[in-house]
């Protein structure tokens, strides 16, 4: 494996097409004659997702995989994920890998994707809204669930039938003939 840590140093001007596209062609040759992957690191440029120059431009055009790690100023937390000019699978930001600087273990640690995040955030919500509607109460019909929804929400008729299908979905009503449903256990 070869790696480019600043593949932009290893060109002249990386503005420069003339020079650039030979210096990439070039990349892409030796990664085929060694049968090994060349990781080229680049800097975006800064405030945006654009790359820099020619250069930037023409690896991500030739690469066979565009990687992108965005770190969370709040939370520390780095997602890896791939742009737009992907040749095969993509990895979509919700679903890129994570990780953060962890202190105790005095190294990066796993945590969990931004998709897994947000549905627990999900799951704790449907749950935390089905007691607000259940509360006190047993078995209710899928009209008073509705109107329950619409109250304690201050939502729509379609709002409420997601509210309830999110509910439903995640397990935190379940379904007692006939047709009444109740708190999960």
């Amino acid at each position: 494996m070869l790696f480019l840590d600043g593949v932009a140093d290893f060109v002249n001007d990386p503005n420069d097409g003339e020079e650039c596209f030979p210096f990439v062609d070039w990349l892409q040759r030796l990664a085929v004659k060694y049968d090994c992957p060349i990781i080229c690191l680049l800097h975006l440029n800064p405030g945006t997702e654009k790359s820099r120059g020619h250069l930037s431009s023409h690896l991500e055009r030739r690469a066979e995989t565009n990687l992108l790690l965005e770190k969370n100023a709040e939370t520390g937390r780095t997602v890896v994920y791939s742009s737009g000019e992907q040749r095969h699978a993509p990895i979509l930001k919700s679903d890129g890998p994570c990780f953060r600087w962890d202190d105790k273990e005095q190294m990066h640690v796993t945590v969990e994707t931004l998709r897994v995040e947000r549905d627990a955030a999900s799951v704790e919500t449907a749950r935390e809204l089905a007691q607000e509607v259940f509360a006190g109460r047993g078995g209710l019909t899928y009209s008073t669930i509705i109107s329950s929804l619409k109250t304690a929400c201050g939502c729509s008729d379609s709002t409420a039938e997601r509210r309830f299908k999110e509910m439903r979905s995640h397990r935190s009503i379940v379904r007692h003939p006939p047709n009444l449903w109740a708190l999960a256990g």
